[in-house]
């Protein structure tokens, strides 16, 4: 059973567990603690960041914790920890439900979730992060706690059983990051009822030759002023792609694909995008209409199952995939544009980025902002998550904004617990470490709990 992206080179576990229930996760994490093995959490796999590698760790396996139980509360399902995005869609579909995932099939809810959670989903009902209600995991002692907003449940092993009032790790999960809590094996997320008028999925497709300059900035102008009219039924995805030459940049390409949730009063809104493109460009466009979700997700190319690589650093490439957070002020300001547009002026056959937009957070007009999690200001506010893969130049974009996605971003990052949680929130979450897991025995790069000393291997 793979991972989707692999460890970085060097780096492998003495022992690898698949256990299938809670209670063998305790006996794994009572062995690691006993011989003093570094514990490793891995559900799918999706790590450009190298989190679910730890050098001769035992790496606890939690894909078979399939688990889905709808009983729990009308308003809630309770996930194991080995449940994917699609699996779980499948599920709400049969019982007419929504919830709230990734947008790739194959992503598993526990990662997603504890990092964020963009989706498409999240302009309207919240991040992935705002629909935990609920967290079971086995801690460093070994025993199963149980969090909710009532408080907490501890169970030992030998079956003893203690409550409390305190429920600040509920906090921390949300949005405080995976692999450094303890090993999740189950999540109650939050249901939400099926929207009226299904789902419409808008498209357009843009490839052209000429000037990289004035007809590239005026469509991503255009673009921009759009995004920042949009409100919480809209959200989607842009993709810039420049083809370089010896001569410099003579094409681009340009896909939009958005998605409307409820009803059909998307077309004033659609056009007041498409009737403004620039003069001489003309795109590809398509609309198709889906009844639920789960048609979006049956429709969608299945993804590849032989592992990608752990994207290293090499000489000025900060490894992984680095992303900044954008808020309106910055998306308004028109700086994002001049920085593409000098970039592009670098663009050759040996150099050249490329940009993808995510319009998938809570920044849009009327989006949910639920402030008791523990993700930075940026992840709740922000408009647009961009992603520049391979770029050398970070500290362009760094600069656009103070703030990174903790699933998606630079492997070497200066910063980082501000970057993904902000100070005051990583100081609360530091505390709630130390106070839980005092001699760190779950451990992450970039996680919380890193600063602390260690005796775990770092890069």
């Amino acid at each position: 059973m793979t991972v989707r992206n692999n460890p970085l080179e060097g780096w492998s576990p003495a022992f690898v567990a698949w256990p299938t229930t809670p209670a063998q996760v305790q006996l794994l994490v009572k062995f690691a603690t006993l011989h003093n093995l570094c514990i490793s959490v891995t559900n799918t796999g999706h790590d450009y960041l190298n989190r679910h590698s730890c050098d001769h760790s035992l790496d606890i396996r939690t894909s078979l914790l399939k688990d889905v139980a709808w009983d729990a509360s009308p308003f809630s399902v309770r996930v194991g920890a080995g449940v994917t995005s699609s699996e779980l869609q499948s599920e709400a579909s049969l019982v007419g439900k929504l919830v709230v995932t990734p947008w790739s099939k194959s992503v598993g809810m526990v990662g997603w979730s504890l990092g964020g959670g963009r989706s498409l989903l999240a302009p309207r009902y919240g991040l992935g992060a705002d629909q935990i209600v609920g967290v079971q995991l086995v801690g460093p002692d070994g025993c199963l706690y149980d969090v909710d907003v009532t408080g907490t449940e501890k169970r030992h092993l030998d079956g003893r059983v203690e409550q409390f009032e305190d429920c600040e790790l509920l906090w921390a999960v949300r949005g405080g990051g995976g692999s450094t809590w303890g090993v999740i094996t189950a999540l109650t997320l939050k249901t939400h009822p099926v929207p009226q008028g299904g789902a419409t999925a808008t498209g357009l497709l843009f490839t052209a030759y000429g000037d990289c300059t004035n007809d590239f900035s005026s469509l991503l102008e255009l673009y921009f002023s759009w995004s920042l009219t949009l409100d919480s039924k809209w959200a989607g995805t842009a993709s810039v792609v420049p083809y370089p030459s010896d001569d410099g940049c003579n094409m681009w390409g340009f896909v939009i694909t958005y998605f409307y949730q409820g009803g059909d009063n998307y077309l004033d809104t659609w056009k007041a995008f498409t009737r403004n493109v620039p003069e001489g460009i003309s795109p590809y466009e398509s609309i198709e209409e889906h009844i639920t979700l789960w048609d979006i997700f049956l429709r969608a190319d299945l993804e590849k199952i032989l592992p990608e690589p752990f994207l290293a650093p090499v000489d000025h490439f900060s490894g992984a995939w680095p992303s900044v957070l954008l808020s309106r002020e910055t998306v308004k300001s028109g700086a994002l544009v001049e920085i593409m547009k000098t970039q592009l002026g670098k663009c050759t056959a040996d150099q050249c980025d490329s940009w993808e937009f995510s319009q998938d957070l809570t920044g849009n007009i009327n989006s949910p902002q639920d402030s008791d999690v523990s993700i930075s200001p940026g992840m709740r506010t922000s408009i647009l998550h961009l992603r520049i893969p391979r770029t050398q130049e970070l500290s362009l974009y760094d600069a656009l904004g103070k703030h990174s996605y903790f699933s998606e971003s630079a492997y070497m990052m200066e910063d980082w617990p501000e970057r993904y949680w902000g100070n005051r929130n990583y100081r609360r979450l530091s505390h709630i470490k130390k106070a839980f897991d005092e001699n760190n025995v779950f451990w992450c790069r970039h996680c919380v709990g890193d600063l602390q000393n260690t005796s775990h291997s770092h890069f």
